[in-house]
């Protein structure tokens, strides 16, 4: 809990946890690295809730108003977002687009390829990964909006359920100790 993604994966990977909430990426190295776990393991969506959405991490690419080439930056730019590149970009790099018509050619690719990658190996597994990861990604939205003091907010509620979790304190001291740091801040 304290000591961040990696370790969480390490703990997966160990057999010592039965959930990890990670990248479809991951796969290939949880079958590099421990295969009797990468076996028994399956992609499944993101928890949502009654709107079905669920959290995507943004990604912005922007062009600063100090920029001294702001029209070479902006061409980059349309460079790097246009369809096809986001395509070849998606495929080269293992990652979703993040333009709409790239991403569905990949879903389109992805269950073409899922089709015909029947079979529990770690090909196939990875692939249904990705498909799954493609198809949730129409239904992505950052779910958490824009608040001032994010970092605080964040450092605040992370500090105090870590607390609770490890029995320094009850979950309605974290909650009131949480709420009131965060009033102060």
């Amino acid at each position: 809990m304290t000591q961040g993604h990696r370790r969480a994966i390490d703990l997966y990977q160990a057999g010592q946890t039965a959930i990890l909430s990670s990248s479809p990426e991951f796969m290939g190295a949880i079958a590099t690295n421990a295969p009797s776990v990468a076996e028994v393991s399956e992609a499944a969506p993101q928890v949502s809730g009654e709107t079905g959405k669920v959290s995507a991490a943004m990604m912005t690419l922007v062009v600063p108003k100090q920029s001294d080439q702001p029209d070479l930056a902006t061409e980059f730019a349309a460079f790097v977002t246009n369809s096809a590149n986001q395509l070849v970009f998606a495929k080269a790099a293992n990652v979703l687009p993040s333009q709409n018509e790239a991403l569905s050619a990949l879903r389109e690719e992805l269950e073409t390829t899922a089709a015909q990658a029947t079979g529990e190996d770690t090909e196939a597994k990875l692939v249904q990964a990705r498909r799954l990861s493609a198809e949730q990604l129409t239904k992505a939205d950052v779910l958490l909006p824009p608040i001032k003091n994010i970092k605080l907010l964040q450092s605040v509620i992370y500090e105090n359920l870590q607390a609770a979790m490890l029995d320094e304190k009850t979950v309605d001291e974290a909650i009131a100790d949480a709420a009131e740091a965060w009033n102060q801040g």
